[in-house]
């Protein structure tokens, strides 16, 4: 054990009195904190993972919105393509239609 200097307040208590004391108290506040310390550790893990979960909770948000952007341009994409088809006059659809129906009895296909 060190030296510990004490600076005492009383001076109506003699300074062995407070010396005797400290000693008394030391060990057991030293005991204490060995106790503690797995708790801090503990603690210090749980800081850790809470730092991990945290940017793990980042990217997940930032995957969510980057497919949430993708789900509304493919929408989106539909949506022209849907007023691309009904822009097609009925009769130009319907003789289109039979010609590739026509098409796939003879086995070919499309080019994509």
């Amino acid at each position: 054990m060190g030296i510990i200097q004490l600076q005492v307040v009383d001076h109506s208590v003699p300074s062995d009195w407070w010396k005797k004391l400290v000693k008394q108290w030391y060990p057991q506040v030293n005991a204490f904190e060995a106790k503690l310390k797995p708790y801090d550790d503990q603690i210090k893990i749980l800081r850790q993972n809470e730092q991990i979960y945290r940017l793990e909770t980042e990217e997940a948000k930032r995957a969510k919105a980057w497919e949430q952007q993708e789900k509304l341009s493919l929408i989106y994409e539909l949506r022209e393509c849907q007023k691309f088809i009904d822009s097609i006059p009925p009769d130009l659809l319907e003789q289109l239609q039979e010609n590739y129906e026509n098409q796939l009895e003879h086995g070919q296909h499309f080019r994509s």
